[in-house]
């Protein structure tokens, strides 16, 4: 979980040291939509382990792990963000990690 690591930058060298090692990262995520995000760019920066020119889907590539049962704290502070695939989640484009927080469903969560 990248809340466990340290977050982006150190759950960073993390997956890029093992990389070297030819360890694959597969990130987990249990909470929150920010989480999610914060967890998918990362991934997205992550090069095939082993390295490849012709990665092997879902081999050599970054798997992530996420809770996919419904949840008002993902559901509801970030609706329709996150949308499966193909078996592929889209990384988020907008500014900071790509995603729009609810303010009004933090908050009614929070009570």
């Amino acid at each position: 979980d990248i809340i466990n690591v340290g977050g982006i930058s150190e759950m960073r060298n993390v997956a890029m040291t093992a990389n070297t090692m030819g360890i694959q990262v597969n990130p987990h995520v249990w909470g929150s939509p920010i989480m999610i995000a914060a967890s998918l760019q990362v991934a997205s920066t992550l090069p095939p382990c082993p390295p490849s020119r012709n990665p092997e889907p879902f081999v050599q590539e970054t798997v992530m792990e996420y809770d996919r049962t419904p949840s008002a704290i993902r559901d509801d502070i970030s609706p329709d963000t996150f949308k499966l695939t193909n078996g592929r989640l889209q990384v988020p484009t907008g500014p900071g990690l790509g995603i729009t927080v609810d303010e009004k469903a933090v908050r009614s969560l929070s009570n």
